[in-house]
């Protein structure tokens, strides 16, 4: 929204999407559209925007799998679909805590994701687990196009 792009926020918490509204308009950031909305049914009409993120969201849904295929639905042609997500790990309290419904993925899994959604020219980049605080996992970001 800062470079003047267009963002569609969607959340199925009404309380995140509040929290959202307040943010955009506390740093005075236009042009973002809020939608309550499923990852397994997004509220976006088929190609309707020229890409698609998911931020730390997978690890809390039911089916990853099912969400990248909306995803994929989502984007345009040649648009891009990316994943941020933890690497599977052995983090317990993050299910005790956060809620998670997954202890993070392995690189073959989030692979089949994206390949199963029809996406192309699949990448996945991994991270070290960051150093100090909290004892969090190793992170990755995954990204695909859908086919032109």
């Amino acid at each position: 929204a800062r470079l003047g792009l267009r963002v569609v926020a969607i959340d199925s918490s009404p309380r995140m999407l509040d929290a959202a509204r307040e943010k955009a308009e506390r740093e005075g950031l236009a042009g973002i559209e809020l939608r309550l909305g499923d990852a397994a049914a997004l509220p976006l009409a088929e190609g309707e925007v020229d890409a698609a993120l998911a931020h730390m969201v997978v690890q809390y849904l039911a089916s990853p799998a099912e969400a990248l295929r909306e995803m994929a639905r989502a984007v345009r042609p040649g648009g891009a679909v990316v994943v941020v997500d933890f690497l599977h790990h052995e983090q317990e309290w993050m299910r005790q805590e956060l809620g998670v419904a997954w202890l993070g993925f392995t690189a073959s899994e989030v692979a089949g994701w994206f390949q199963e959604a029809g996406l192309v020219d699949f990448r996945l980049e991994t991270e070290p687990a960051p150093a100090g605080g909290r004892d969090l996992p190793a992170p990755f970001i995954a990204s695909g196009r859908r086919p032109r």
